[in-house]
């Protein structure tokens, strides 16, 4: 028959398993509370990625059309600024290009 020290002992293992069970339960909650707030937080970023490539995409497809209006204005200009000096110098202008119908 164990002595009672043995059960004693026996019993505190026992508890000590049990006190180590409960702490390794807590401690693996916590993880899975810490991952889940990562998990959130990652999720946001690539939101916000995706809402920066897009927003980006935008800006930069602003900015070509800018700059083809301008450049575009610009040649208007010196086109319009070539004819005037043709017309002053007395000769008529260059004839308009001949216009194509539309096919149907």
């Amino acid at each position: 028959m164990p002595s009672l020290s043995r059960l004693w002992r026996l019993a505190r293992l026992v508890e000590g398993f049990a006190s180590l069970e409960r702490r390794n339960r807590e401690s693996f909650a916590d993880v899975s509370r810490r991952l889940d707030a990562i998990e959130t937080r990652l999720t946001n970023l690539e939101a916000r990625e995706e809402r920066m490539v897009t927003e980006a995409r935008a800006a930069a497809a602003t900015a070509a059309s800018v700059a083809a209006s301008a450049h575009v204005a610009e040649l208007a200009r010196a086109v319009g600024a070539l004819e005037e000096r043709v017309r002053q110098m007395g000769s008529p202008a260059l004839p308009a290009p001949a216009r194509r119908k539309p096919k149907v």
